[in-house]
This record gives C-alpha cells, structure tokens and sequence, in this order.
C-alpha cells in the first residue's frame, strides 16, 4: 500500500473492470470481434486499449470540430480464435 496517489492518466480500476465486463458479454453473445475510434493523439487511451488486446487497424477518420479537423484512428480486437485451417 502506498499514500501517493495514482498518477492522473492511469485509469481507474473501474475503467479496467467495466472494460473486462463489456469484453465478456460481447462474447458471450457470440460476437467475433470488437471495433472502437479514438482520438488520434489520446496516447493514455491509445495505450489502455492496446494494454486490453486492441491493435490499431490501418483505419483513420476525422471529424470537424468548429472548421478543425480532429483525427482518429479504429482499433480492433479478436474475441475468439480464429477458426483451423
């Protein structure tokens, strides 16, 4: 046990519990993988979706915020093995 506090860009154990959550139930209802967007340039998030098995695909969009574009890029995650063969 420590008295420091957890450093701001760490997720809060929540974060990690209700991704383990939204994991389970996506495949238990058989679905084979899970896609999501991030912002380009949230390197936290970026990393807590790698740290929970995503890898970025290749795909990026934007989206206009006020005439500025603001890009993101599509991670994905396999939920079952790939079938033999």
């Amino acid at each position: 046990m420590t008295d420091r506090p957890a450093p701001a860009h760490a997720p809060a154990p929540y974060v990690r519990a209700l991704m383990t959550q939204v994991l389970a139930r996506a495949a238990a209802a058989g679905h084979p993988d899970l896609a999501l967007w991030v912002l380009k340039e949230n390197a936290p998030a970026r990393r807590f979706y790698e740290r929970a098995g995503f890898h970025a695909d290749g795909a990026e969009e934007s989206f206009d915020v006020d005439g500025v574009a603001v890009p993101e890029v599509r991670y994905v995650r396999a939920l079952t093995p790939p079938p033999a063969g």
